[in-house]
């Protein structure tokens, strides 16, 4: 199996250990991965610890190669040996392009590792505002708690990541539940009501929206209000959900999640959603893992 195309065989050295070597480094290739399938390779081969091509399609942010991985009926619940599925290693390392192929091939945004940590857990401790957007449009359940006992608005108010715990400030009603992701609940393909072509448009308006606010074509009305409106929202997470302004916040978070990383307020969430935001996080901070 000549998978390099450099006309040596690569049996001789393990055809699946090479092509995992170099995908570990970032440097894989959607042809690589789909030489691989075609000359039999076994896309939900386990090469060691549980870790699939699917998550290092993840870690990397590679969504041309999740694809191929998916179309050759990829599994998107694998686990790794912590119990993490390919939408959990988007999260830890902020790959939206990614986590957006996962969603839509059904990835479940509520899986849970051995440590109870949600995709939503993930990018609350790591701060990948733009993720969190999308795990609240994909009907992520912001009620599950992990081994600490956390939800993932009560790990970004801990870790200070303000505009996600803003994002996620609980809206409770009369019985005390907290319903902040009902609107967004029948965008999970669990739920009875699911409708694929609405999520689908939720999913492009958000990216949309964050490719506009990379090349800096934010509307001037939000722009004007981001900075002011980020200070008021940033001290609102760390009081529990009342923005600077004494507003209670929550709705208008929601309403960030819906449209894509502007909240209720105006409120232009920053992306900082890569790999080496979460590097430095672990290397600073720690990390949150299942080991």
């Amino acid at each position: 199996m000549d998978l390099f195309g450099a006309g040596m065989d690569d049996d001789m050295f393990g055809a699946e250990m090479m092509i995992m070597l170099v995908m570990s480094t970032g440097r894989g290739t959607p042809e690589m991965a789909q030489r691989y399938i075609a000359e039999g390779g076994d896309p939900n081969n386990d090469f060691g610890d549980g870790l699939r091509m699917l998550h290092l399609a993840a870690q990397f942010d590679q969504p041309d190669i999740a694809r191929v991985l998916l179309a050759a009926k990829a599994d998107t619940e694998v686990r790794s040996a912590c119990g993490e599925t390919p939408l959990d290693q988007a999260a830890w390392k902020g790959s939206f392009n990614v986590a957006q192929e996962l969603l839509r091939a059904h990835a479940d945004v509520n899986c849970q590792t051995n440590s109870g940590y949600s995709p939503l857990h993930r990018v609350a401790f790591y701060n990948h505002p733009r993720l969190a957007g999308l795990f609240m449009l994909a009907g992520a359940d912001v009620t599950l708690r992990d081994e600490n006992n956390q939800t993932a608005y009560e790990v970004a108010v801990e870790r200070q990541n303000r505009r996600i715990a803003v994002m996620l400030t609980p809206m409770l009603n009369d019985a005390g539940e907290d319903i902040s992701g009902a609107p967004y609940a029948r965008n999970n393909p669990t739920h009875p009501q699911f409708k694929p072509s609405a999520r689908e448009s939720l999913f492009a308006l958000h990216t949309m929206e964050g490719a506009l606010h990379a090349r800096n074509e934010v509307p001037a009305a939000v722009a004007a209000n981001t900075d002011e409106a980020a200070r008021n929202d940033a001290g609102g997470a760390a009081g529990g959900g009342v923005d600077g302004d004494g507003d209670a916040d929550a709705g208008g978070a929601a309403g960030g999640a819906a449209g894509g990383g502007v909240d209720g307020d105006s409120d232009a969430d920053a992306d900082g959603d890569n790999a080496a935001d979460s590097g430095a996080t672990e290397a600073a901070t720690g990390t949150q893992n299942d080991e």
